[in-house]
């Protein structure tokens, strides 16, 4: 069980580290870091197959969990490797060495969507697992991943954004409302209002 947690860590460490400049700025050590990534918590993912006890949960639970897993999964990749390049060419925006603050489609919604896709993912392999391992991978997820959008949220975004701060006021930080829903599906396809350059000024985090 500690491997699990430790390998976790690491594959969300990794995943966190796309968003450190000289990571971000050089295209084949994103990759990398993303790679990484992956195959630190797919190990996280084969220990936990490995360990615990079948949960007594009905059998037609996993006709739930698949479908959730799937969708969870499907929009967590979109999320992190697909969304922002597609807003940038919609909004036709030029490549540039600052990254750029998004503020539309699923970031207009809440500030953290990926934590929801996350959250349909783990669930949903719960359901279809179930068992206590896949229970233990969810909680220790969940958990890690909630400490790694507070670090976001709190130090990283605003030093690196010069508008974050301002993001913060009207976008929520996880629950979305019904003004956030209506303005992320106004936005799904870009507006000159979603996108925000970094802050360039001398000592601000890269």
């Amino acid at each position: 069980m500690a491997l699990l947690v430790v390998l976790s860590i690491g594959g969300f460490g990794a995943f966190l580290a796309l968003d450190a400049a000289p990571v971000a700025r050089r295209p084949w050590l994103h990759w990398a870091t993303s790679l990484v990534g992956l195959v630190l918590l797919t190990g996280a993912w084969f220990i936990a197959e490995r360990v615990g006890h079948p949960l007594p949960w009905p059998h037609w639970l996993a006709w739930v969990g698949l479908p959730l897993m799937l969708l969870g999964g499907s929009l967590s990749l979109y999320t992190m490797f697909l969304e922002i390049p597609l807003l940038r060419r919609r909004m036709h925006v030029p490549d540039a060495d600052a990254p750029t603050l998004i503020c539309a489609g699923s970031y207009a919604m809440c500030r953290h969507p990926d934590f929801w896709w996350l959250a349909f993912t783990v669930v949903g392999y719960l359901l279809v697992a179930r068992h206590t391992g896949a229970l233990a991978l969810a909680l220790v997820w969940m958990c890690v991943k909630g400490v790694g959008i507070l670090l976001q949220d709190a130090w990283m975004y605003p030093r690196r954004f010069a508008d974050y701060h301002a993001y913060r006021q009207h976008t929520p930080f996880l629950i979305p409302t019904r003004a956030s829903l209506r303005l992320a599906f106004e936005r799904w396809g870009g507006g000159h209002e979603a996108l925000s350059r970094e802050d360039q000024r001398p000592g601000a985090a890269p």
